[in-house]
């Protein structure tokens, strides 16, 4: 792809922000425990609204919801750009299981102090002091904000709002061309059960970028994140009266517990950060007769994945033995990280910096500590480049999360340049071609 200019950047008003704040009276966090597709009828909910604010507008798209419960909106070329890169972008509609999903959201002007919200959560001023002067959203301290991750979702509705506009006010009054465009707005992120298996036949093979709107600083461009596996460690035992039987009693909570302890002996979250990896344990519930342990361990290096899962095995086989309980583990992959499919692939991810650039913003190419929906597809596309833009949003999964407003008011217009300037190049392959020829 040939480097491109920026085109004239497309004005976007605080639509953005009036989306978010509708979106976020919603409830939506995903339930691990359930087995619906989605995992919590407010998922659902919000899905039905998204679905019919794009029928008022008229757009030229086509919507459909998933199996899975997902919305598809897939979005014609404008006439002349059927050629152009093939682009998709994704944002997920749940909110982190741990929290209330729907916690009351005001605006305030941040002048650099603690911001208390209420029910004993304050925002530090320390970590507010980078904010002084800027409009910032929070809650009452009830629950999640759920910037994480509905200003993505609100970020690309007014994205969609403009295409069916036709970019009125910008590109001097002619329209706004693009080449085929996806948005996907997926369930249960938070879960990791992201529903690649509803898609389309053949449609994740015909992108050529997917980018995902799940980050915090909008100038931090994730290009890479952490490749995370999941067990489910399981302990079964034996209940028994205590004081007439208790020689008969093989407790699995008490084999769990002791899993968890020496599990946590090993670098944790607590004790990491930046590129280390690390174990962790979601959650842990049991009785004597059966106890789960749900944990995760996580590396930026997919190569100490193999060694990290024969140390949690190693320690669940001792703890269980040390009760007489029987033991199952359950593995999962999580995540993959996507850096080397980015790394490949610079020219399609050229229009992201560049836009970021063009409104301000010194970009900082980081490999996040977490997980995305890029990170979950990469599972089954690894070749796919999924990089991952900033909403603005911080302190995700806490009830002290915020969202800055200008970088939530920024977003849509830096994803309409992006999608200028893929309906601008080249098609994939046109520059090999030409350099064969020569």
């Amino acid at each position: 792809m040939k480097k491109q200019p920026i085109l004239e950047k497309a004005t976007i008003p605080d639509e953005a922000l009036q989306r978010f704040l509708r979106y976020v009276s919603f409830d939506t966090r995903s339930d691990p425990d359930s087995e619906t597709h989605p995992s919590t009828r407010g998922q659902t909910f919000l899905a039905e609204l998204l679905e019919s604010e794009l029928e008022s507008l008229h757009g030229p798209w086509k919507t459909d919801r998933l199996a899975d419960g997902s919305l598809l909106v897939r979005v014609p070329p404008s006439p002349g750009r059927e050629s152009a890169i093939k682009a998709a972008f994704v944002a997920h509609l749940d909110t982190y299981y741990g929290l209330q999903g729907a916690a009351s959201s005001r605006v305030v002007d941040c002048d650099g102090a603690a911001i208390h919200l209420g029910q004993d959560v304050s925002i530090p001023g320390m970590m507010l002091a980078p904010f002084a002067g800027k409009r910032l959203v929070v809650t009452d301290g009830s629950g999640l904000l759920g910037a994480d991750d509905k200003a993505g979702v609100a970020a690309l509705m007014t994205v969609l709002s403009h295409l069916a506009k036709g970019g009125e006010g910008s590109r001097h009054g002619q329209g706004y061309k693009h080449g085929p465009l996806d948005f996907w707005f997926t369930t249960d992120e938070e879960i990791g059960r992201i529903g690649i298996d509803a898609l389309p036949p053949g449609l994740g093979e015909s992108w050529k970028v997917l980018w995902t709107l799940d980050g915090e600083d909008l100038s931090e461009l994730s290009v890479g994140d952490l490749a995370i596996r999941r067990a489910r460690v399981v302990f079964h035992g034996v209940d028994a009266h205590p004081c007439l039987h208790g020689q008969d009693l093989v407790p699995a909570h008490y084999a769990a517990s002791r899993f968890v302890d020496r599990l946590a002996a090993l670098p944790n979250p607590m004790t990491t950060a930046g590129r280390d990896p690390f174990f962790q344990v979601a959650s842990i519930e049991g009785r004597p007769e059966r106890a789960e342990v749900f944990c995760r361990f996580a590396s930026f290096e997919g190569q100490d994945l193999p060694g990290m899962e024969e140390s949690l095995l190693r320690i669940a086989r001792e703890s269980a033995l040390a009760y007489g309980a029987r033991l199952e583990v359950e593995l999962s992959t999580g995540s993959a990280n996507f850096h080397e499919a980015v790394a490949s692939h610079p020219q399609l991810i050229d229009p992201g910096r560049r836009a970021l650039a063009a409104r301000g913003f010194r970009v900082r190419e980081i490999e996040i500590r977490g997980g995305t929906d890029g990170g979950l597809l990469s599972v089954t596309f690894p070749a796919l480049p999924t990089p991952d833009l900033g909403t603005g949003a911080r302190n995700p999964h806490s009830r002290a999360e915020f969202l800055v407003v200008d970088e939530l008011l920024a977003l849509p217009g830096i994803v309409l340049d992006m999608i200028s300037e893929y309906a601008a190049a080249a098609p994939m392959g046109a520059e090999v071609k030409a350099d064969e020829q020569e």
